[in-house]
């Protein structure tokens, strides 16, 4: 639902990664209204997740009805692109994978359940430091937080189906179990 480009922050004099939601997919007002409120979500359920193995929301902000959140700019390739370009060694996707278990654990510790986890979202820096993006379907799993909504219904189908776990195929209850099936 988002583009992503690199932009320079004024405040802050710094760059950073800017992602708007693409007005392409948002058919009517209800459509626009979701959009929005999956980013304000996205904004809440990450910022709950500090790890250095998890990119870092910023701030959610509007300029002419364009909603965006501003993020940490990570330098690198996401890890589908490193995946296509030949085959890793051993160590490198022990190292990779160990980073990438510490980041969903830290999320799972915070009670977030990522539940669009792909090679997508994960973005490999030129340093080969792992970092999870993209809590745009994210779940919190006890929902004690009134600024955080439920988003979906139960049977409703979020994810890339490749990448999901048989009980969110189905429609069914999903927990961190859910990440490490798609990390698999």
């Amino acid at each position: 639902m988002g583009a992503v480009y690199k932009a320079r922050d004024e405040v802050l004099g710094s760059q950073v990664a800017l992602k708007i939601i693409r007005s392409d997919l948002l058919s009517d007002v209800s459509d626009s209204e979701q959009a929005h409120q999956r980013f304000k979500q996205e904004l809440l359920l990450a910022r709950r997740v500090t790890h250095p193995n998890v990119v870092r929301i910023h701030d959610l902000g509007e300029s002419q009805g364009t909603m965006f959140l501003t993020m940490e700019l990570i330098e690198g390739v996401d890890l589908r692109t490193l995946l296509q370009s030949g085959r890793l060694s051993f160590a490198r996707v022990i190292s990779l994978g160990t980073q990438l278990a510490a980041g969903l654990h830290a999320a799972h510790q915070a009670g977030v359940v990522h539940r669009d986890l792909k090679p997508q979202n994960i973005v490999v820096s030129a340093g080969d430091k792992v970092f999870i993006t993209d809590f745009g379907l994210a779940k919190l799993l006890e929902s004690g937080d009134s600024a955080v909504t439920a988003m979906t219904r139960t049977g409703q189908l979020l994810g890339t189906p490749r990448y999901m776990a048989p009980e969110q195929v189905t429609g069914g209850v999903v927990d961190h179990r859910t990440d490490i099936y798609a990390s698999g």
